[in-house]
């Protein structure tokens, strides 16, 4: 699945596509995020190493003055619906806020799949 705009929410089966989204600013501008199953209301964040960060205590993204100083440590980061977790690349920053999470039958929901919003930060 591929998310089109600055700004957006974007709900998609984290289990198809080898759990890839993509989100594209309109302009080719492309964060490829990555999702695995973590279990009931959270998921994984997957990356390379020093690609994304949890920020732990934000609730909204407008909450984020700037994401670069977070901790970007590791290749994957475990979210909890709620939480907001950020990917860096090098046209910037995606912050995107998990809004919502179904883990499938295993856990007692009829399927798998991840409701996320989202903004792009630019820095070229």
């Amino acid at each position: 699945r591929t998310a089109r705009g600055p700004t957006g929410t974007i709900r998609f089966d984290y289990m198809q596509n080898a759990g890839r989204m993509q989100i594209d600013n309109g302009n080719g501008v492309l964060f490829e995020t990555s999702w695995s199953m973590a279990g009931s209301g959270s998921i994984h964040a997957v990356g390379p190493v020093g690609s994304l960060a949890l920020a732990k205590t934000a609730e909204a993204v407008d909450e984020i003055d700037d994401p670069g100083a977070y901790e970007f440590a590791g290749h994957s980061k475990h979210a909890r619906q709620g939480q907001i977790v950020i990917f860096r690349n090098q046209h910037g920053y995606a912050l995107v806020r998990i809004e919502s999470v179904l883990a499938g039958p295993d856990y007692g929901d009829s399927h798998t799949e991840a409701v996320v919003s989202y903004e792009l930060r630019l820095t070229n």
